[in-house]
């Protein structure tokens, strides 16, 4: 459902992230670059999560798909955290952006008002050719998003608390590991060095509900942040 062009321009600009001369370049002939990761010395790796390290504040948005594009139809406040170990944590992680198919009317008022802790692994890598793509990519660290500290072959399904009822109860979200590393095409997971700004894009695929239940998850979810 992605359109390269205009779903790249739009998120860009509606998003409104990163903003020191971020020059993507229009779509490539050879468009298999965009998906290869090449991976960075150890001496590269430790300057760059040292820079990233700290806490964040910022929105999570959930878009949707409408037609060629990408439309914003709900957003909150989130605080993060990256730490010297590759952690990434959003403490109070939306559980509404998620369970929005959630039809039970009891139910929904419970997880719109609920937020749990949200925990991943971060892996810096760069994108091939990147200096075709980003004018300024000396700046710009470029990351994956993905439980584990291997490469994603296996489910990633988050697991985030909340209570029902008076009962604990757990919600589970499957997210697609074919955008580990963002959306890929130009929106990719990456931090800013220059205004120490991060954009973080999760595709989830399907939710579990605490009593077995299953949906699909609607939308794209978007983390644009700035660290404190």
């Amino acid at each position: 459902i992605i359109k390269m062009k205009r779903t790249k321009s739009y998120l860009w600009a509606i998003i409104g992230l990163l903003t020191v001369a971020l020059t993507v370049t229009s779509c490539m002939k050879d468009e298999k670059d965009d998906y290869v990761y090449v991976p960075l010395t150890q001496a590269q790796k430790t300057m760059q999560i040292n820079a990233m390290a700290g806490s964040f504040e910022g929105k999570m948005s959930l878009f949707s798909p409408n037609g060629t594009r990408f439309e914003r139809i709900d957003s909150t406040d989130i605080k993060l955290t990256i730490t010297n170990d590759s952690t990434l944590s959003i403490t109070n992680f939306p559980l509404k952006l998620v369970a929005r198919e959630v039809t039970e009317k009891k139910l929904k008022e419970t997880l719109d008002t609920t937020v749990a802790t949200f925990t991943a692994h971060i892996s810096l890598w760069k994108p091939y050719k990147v200096e075709r793509m980003y004018k300024n990519h000396s700046l710009l660290y470029f990351f994956g998003v993905w439980p584990y500290d291997t490469k994603p072959v296996q489910k990633w399904v988050a697991e985030l608390p909340y209570k029902y009822e008076s009962k604990p109860q757990t919600l589970k979200i499957e997210f697609d590991g074919n955008f580990a590393g963002g959306l890929n095409m130009g929106n990719y997971n990456l931090y800013n060095s220059s205004n120490k700004r991060l954009a973080v894009f999760l595709v989830p695929k399907e939710i579990t509900l605490g009593d077995g239940k299953t949906m699909r998850a609607t939308g794209l979810l978007v983390v644009s942040a700035g660290q404190k």
